[in-house]
């Protein structure tokens, strides 16, 4: 199990909005993350159908890529002189790639390939510099949803959407750039086997199972210029899926009949902007 804790992401991006004959809208919005460390990330392993946990390493966590993208469209109703309804759809892409690496530790049991089965914790394992991990995932959302907008005056408003994901495609893969039991040479020198050639590529699906809060508030300062406070939150619940072993990245290979496996992801952003009224 890899559990990649992304806090805090420093984000930059900028989005628009168009409305038709005061009706028909339409939404665009673009974010990239900035590369950094952002944390630690956690490896698990389990001795095959065990409970029990053989090995665990925590690594610095480096952001290389983050790019989201989302579409939306609409129809709005006005409610009232102040209050306005926008039923959506829409669809999302969001990509993360992460990297783990220097030397993390790694507690594995010493007897992992024989019948004595121990648990990472236990006195009789080993504790040694151990694998470095690269990790990417693509994530497709098709979005039902709704927006309500609400004018305090001619200066103040508040926005709130709610949108749920009737359908979620995703594609990742993880590679152990350097992992395993270390090996020791006829000096002494401790070195690791390069496994750089071997990816694991996950194709998780879901339905109805992602979820995304987003409340704003607007300050208008002049005619053309607005200040924008937002709060969003992300929930992609577990999808599943089968998993595949290649040799190349970005190539799928052979599915792994024995291993399926699952996906989840939270985030919560807070956003502050300048929105600018071109008409």
């Amino acid at each position: 199990m890899l559990e990649w804790k992304e806090s805090p992401v420093l984000i930059a991006g900028g989005d628009a909005e168009l409305l038709i004959a005061r009706h028909f809208y339409f939404g665009v919005a673009f974010n990239a993350g900035i590369p950094m460390y952002i944390g630690q990330m956690y490896d698990y392993d389990w001795f095959m159908n065990t409970n029990i946990c053989q090995s665990r390493s925590i690594s610095p966590e480096k952001l290389t890529e983050l790019y989201y993208t989302d579409f939306d469209f609409g129809y709005k109703i006005d409610l009232t002189s102040s209050l306005s309804l926008i039923p959506l759809v829409g669809v999302s892409y969001k990509y993360i790639n992460f990297y783990a690496d220097d030397q993390p530790l790694v507690y594995a049991d010493e007897d992992r390939y024989d019948s004595n089965i121990i648990s990472w914790d236990s006195p009789e394992a080993e504790a040694h510099p151990g694998s470095w991990i690269s990790y990417w995932r693509s994530t497709l959302l098709f979005w039902i949803g709704t927006s309500v907008n609400y004018s305090v005056n001619n200066k103040i408003s508040f926005n709130c959407s709610f949108k749920i994901a009737p359908y979620i495609s995703a594609t990742s893969e993880d590679n152990h750039p350097k992992t395993g039991r270390p090996i020791i040479d006829e000096n002494g020198n401790e070195f690791f086997l390069c496994t750089s050639r071997h990816y694991l590529q996950d194709l998780p699906t879901g339905c109805f199972n992602a979820f995304n809060l987003m409340l704003s508030s607007q300050i208008r300062l002049s005619k053309m210029l607005s200040l924008n406070l937002k709060i969003e939150g992300f929930y992609l619940g577990l999808i599943t899926g089968p998993t595949y072993t290649s040799s190349e990245s970005g190539i799928l290979g052979g599915e792994e009949s024995s291993l399926y496996i699952g996906d989840t992801q939270k985030d919560l952003t807070f956003s502050l902007g300048f929105k600018i009224n071109l008409f």
